[in-house]
């Protein structure tokens, strides 16, 4: 499992792995997770993966903290979020075209998929509440963050 990080590096072009996640002043902070090497983010804007005419959210978070891989689609959103459904394909984009590719089969991981925004109508925010991401096996809620909030918070790890 150690080379697991490495594997997935290898099939990123270098220039897409970043050591944050932020866009456009919104930005999820990634302390409290496992510091690099046993971590990458990669964004999903980046003209080398060619996703340019897919939709898809803005990074993807693979980390590997003792016995845990947590994996994270992270869609930020640094204005008013306007569309629930426009939020839930971004985020399902980032797990059908690279994610998904991307990941060993047969391993065991957390997942969550990550919207973090500045401003959202309750009408929104109770529509994203129905709204799931599927991941292979798992269909996981959309999690909520504020700006500025911190990936850990999201994520059960196990350190050990």
């Amino acid at each position: 499992m150690k080379c697991f990080i490495k594997d997935i590096t290898k099939e990123v072009d270098p220039s897409c792995c970043v050591s944050q996640c932020e866009e456009r002043g919104c930005k999820v902070r990634l302390e409290g997770m496992p510091p690099r090497p046993h971590r990458v983010a990669i964004d999903l804007n980046c003209k080398a993966l060619g996703l340019k005419d897919k939709k898809r959210c803005d990074y993807l978070f693979v980390a590997h903290a003792g016995t845990t891989i947590c994996v994270a689609l992270i869609e930020l959103k640094s204005g008013r979020v306007d569309s629930a459904t426009d939020v839930a394909k971004q985020l399902q984009g980032g797990a059908d075209h690279l994610a998904d590719r991307l990941l060993l089969p047969n391993i065991a991981f957390q997942f969550r998929p990550v919207l973090a925004c500045r401003r959202m109508y309750k009408d929104i925010r109770r529509q994203l509440r129905s709204k799931r991401v599927q991941l292979r096996d798992k269909s996981e809620p959309i999690q909520v963050i504020d700006c500025g909030s911190t990936l850990s918070d999201v994520f059960t790890l196990d350190t050990g």
